[in-house]
């Protein structure tokens, strides 16, 4: 539909008047409504009623009226001046204040002509005169259309504003002008009245205002200034926050303003810190993991961190940018290769192998690898970790040593008390045998003294086995190891073979030791019977010295069990054949032996190695081939002072008496043996089998024994709960506890069960006649 202008037109004359009008209404293009007025009251008049788009106005009514149409703001109706002629220098303002001319006399092209010059014209025109109207009210019709457009415009910017999700705010002379409720929202604000008018230095910590106000007043100058950059403000409730500005400038009313873009940048900056912070923690992480890692990316090496570069004995930069196979050990490189192209054919899993990688030496390491996915610098490679297995395989060497320990440790507590009884059987029948001898059979008491001494060699074994397994309760007490060292090296002195040379330095001042004399005088016997076999032509030198040393930090790093005291250095040397690195290795196992034909019992140096471990202490060997070898023993010193302690003593005193003795035992053969056996002391002897006759024989006749001998162990009820049983029937019977087991019966089971003497088999009927007797002496 077409639109109606309508127009207010005052002339200078009715002639004038109906001039226009006439032409107006018969304009093609566009419809005129036309209001005529004659007089300045009747104009206004009509201004105040009603809404115009078009004043056309001869000049000659008044500057002043139509000064202040001009300046009513108001009024969005466009102004056409009837003029005789034009002046340029005025029409050149007014054009530039939208104001337009309606010539009436000029004839020939003026400056709205010039303007309006090449807008097709809708229809014909008779004179230059309703041409120049014509054009001025096209022109007209454009302008008006361009508000419309321009009104359009505004509205979108204003919702673009108002909508936006940054703070935007226009400031003048460091006043702000105008904010939207988005910067409202971000200094937590309701209305505009609250930051319009003040100060941007207002809202800003007291150290950026100086800096912002700077940067305006140079800004509005025209000065090269930054354009973006980041203040701290504060909050309506007092919180400070940062932000990012944008900020520019804009003729505003002939002035120059500036514009500034806002955004809270706190939650970014907070975001990015803890992006920081945690690239930091697995940065950290990374270079001080005890694994080596690395990072492969098209089949070459991105990245090391330190421990890879200490396992390949190389910098980063030698590494990197190098095939990730140079230093995989050329046997295993078709292993890793297959994984490695495993992994590249869309396997994710994490693929776990065993290599050798070689350093920038040629050492060989042995290595375990693990492969698996990892997006690095945006592109997709795979993540190695690699772990040095030099470290867990002596882990596990010591733990295979530690099982077979506890294997033998098994294997003594089953054997000890079976294998006792029967050397128990077999020292009782000799020696009976050897009482009913002819003293004139010298050649047949030579075999049973053979057979006793194989008897104590058992013994002994049982022992060392157990030992070894550490299951013997060890009575500790501080000692000097001069003079069991002493006592030793003159057993030795007299066992030796002749071709081997005996040299002993051993310091007066050492300090004692806390352990079992018993034990370092087996660890003595067994370094030095060692030594004398290994120099197998009987000929060379056996070293022994005792010195107090303080360990040094390379002797505590070598030897970790050790701690940072004085400790007694026993060194056992000889210049024998010496032995290989595997075979040192091999030395202290179990049943390990040299010799040739499975000579020995292989459980000497492994008795020693339990002796120094049950005694806090440490062990090494060094042994080079063809230049002997050495053992050092370091042991713990006890800083107190302490008398000599000499070695434990056997039972003494006599043997026979007339007492009533009950003795029990689980095997029929022992309760035969040593009851003839003491039957012959004079004792007046009851033997049982088994735990519970021996209960029913004791509560028959409780007062008839004067001494109880049991077994430890036996089916049905122990030797423990038997002689608990006993006690309650008879409170004062004195009872010895024998055990064919290695270990002793600890001290506090025995005092519950109010055992008088405990007897370790087998045991001589000499001993057990003594033991009696000390026990029917209290």
């Amino acid at each position: 539909m077409e639109r109606t202008w309508k127009v207010l037109l005052f002339g200078n004359s009715d002639q004038e008047n109906r001039i226009f009008s006439e032409r107006l209404r018969n304009l093609s293009n566009c419809r005129c409504c036309v209001d005529v007025v004659s007089s300045v009251d009747e104009a206004s008049s009509r201004i105040a009623a009603a809404d115009y788009d078009v004043y056309m106005v001869d000049y000659q009514i008044g500057a002043e009226w139509i000064a202040s149409l001009q300046a009513n703001e108001h009024q969005r109706a466009t102004l056409f001046l009837i003029e005789e002629d034009f002046d340029p220098q005025v029409l050149a303002e007014d054009l530039r204040t939208h104001v337009f001319y309606i010539f009436k006399n000029r004839v020939g092209l003026s400056p709205v002509d010039a303007w309006v010059q090449g807008r097709e014209r809708p229809a014909r025109v008779e004179s230059l005169k309703d041409a120049l109207l014509f054009r001025s009210i096209s022109r007209a019709t454009d302008i008006s259309r361009d508000f419309e457009m321009l009104r359009e415009t505004e509205e979108r910017y204003r919702k673009l504003v108002e909508n936006a999700q940054d703070g935007i705010a226009i400031v003048l002379d460091q006043k702000i002008l105008f904010v939207n409720p988005a910067m409202l929202r971000m200094f937590g604000l309701q209305n505009q009245e609250q930051m319009v008018g003040r100060r941007v230095a207002d809202f800003l910590v007291p150290r950026h205002k100086d800096y912002v106000d700077d940067l305006n007043v140079r800004r509005q100058k025209g000065e090269d200034v930054p354009s973006q950059y980041q203040v701290l403000c504060t909050h309506a409730d007092g919180s400070v926050f940062e932000v990012e500005v944008s900020a520019s400038t804009f003729r505003y009313k002939e002035r120059v303003a500036s514009i500034a873009l806002l955004r809270d940048i706190s939650v970014r900056l907070k975001a990015e810190q803890a992006l920081r912070e945690s690239e930091e923690r697995f940065r950290t992480l990374v270079e001080h993991a005890a694994e080596g890692i690395c990072v492969i990316q098209d089949a070459v090496i991105k990245y090391l961190n330190p421990h890879a570069c200490e396992l390949i004995d190389c910098l980063p930069e030698e590494a990197i940018g190098m095939p990730f196979d140079h230093f995989v050990e050329p046997a295993d490189k078709q292993k890793v290769g297959l994984s490695y192209q495993k992994h590249l054919s869309g396997d994710e899993s994490y693929q776990v192998l065993q290599m050798n990688v070689l350093r920038k030496d040629g050492q060989r390491v042995e290595v375990e690898i693990s492969l698996g996915p990892v997006t690095f610098d945006g592109r997709p490679g795979t993540l190695i970790f690699v772990r040095d297995l030099t470290e867990r395989k002596r882990l596990e060497e010591t733990i295979r040593q530690a099982q077979k320990t506890q294997a033998l440790a098994v294997l003594a507590a089953g054997i000890s008390h079976n294998f006792n009884n029967l050397l128990y059987i077999i020292r009782g029948n000799t020696e009976m045998l050897a009482h009913e001898l002819d003293p004139a059979n010298k050649k047949a008491s030579e075999y049973l003294s053979e057979i006793l001494t194989a008897v104590e060699r058992a013994s002994d074994m049982v022992s060392q086995i157990v030992t070894f397994g550490r299951q013997t309760e060890q009575q500790f007490m501080p000692f000097l190891i001069q003079p069991i060292l002493k006592e030793s090296l003159r057993l030795i002195r007299n066992s030796k073979p002749p071709g081997v040379v005996l040299h002993q330095d051993i310091a007066p001042n050492c300090p004692p030791i806390l352990g079992d004399p018993t034990q370092i005088h087996q660890l003595i016997m067994n370094l030095c019977a060692n030594a004398c076999d290994a120099m197998e032509d009987r000929q060379g030198e056996l070293r022994v010295t005792l010195t107090e040393i303080e360990p040094s930090a390379e002797l505590l790093q070598e030897m970790p069990d050790l701690k940072p005291n004085p400790h007694a250095h026993l060194q056992v040397a000889d210049t024998g054949p010496g032995m290989d690195p595997e075979t040192c290795k091999q030395i202290f196992d179990p049943f390990f032996t040299r010799k040739q034909g499975g000579i020995g019992a292989g459980l000497g140096l492994s008795m020693v190695h339990g002796i120094v471990e049950s005694h806090h202490g440490a062990i090494r060997v060094s042994s080079t081939v063809g230049e002997g070898t050495a053992f050092d023993v370091y042991l713990p010193c006890h800083l107190e002072e302490v008398s000599r302690c000499p070695m434990e003593e056997e039972i003494t005193g006599p043997a026979e008496g007339r007492e009533r003795i009950l003795f029990v035992d689980d095997e029929a053969q022992i309760v035969t043996l040593v009851s003839e056996a003491l039957s012959q002391l004079g004792y007046q002897v009851s033997g049982v089998v088994g735990s519970q006759e021996a209960l029913r024989e004791f509560c028959s006749h409780p007062n008839r024994f004067d001494v109880i001998v049991t077994d430890l162990t036996m089916p049905t009820m122990t030797g423990l709960e038997l002689a608990d049983r006993i006690r309650r029937v008879r409170p004062d019977v004195p009872i010895i506890l024998c055990s064919g087991y290695a270990e002793a019966v600890p001290k506090e089971v025995s005092q519950e069960s109010d055992i008088t003497l405990c007897l370790r088999k087998p045991m001589t009927s000499l001993n057990l006649g003594r033991a009696i007797q000390r026990l029917v002496r209290r």
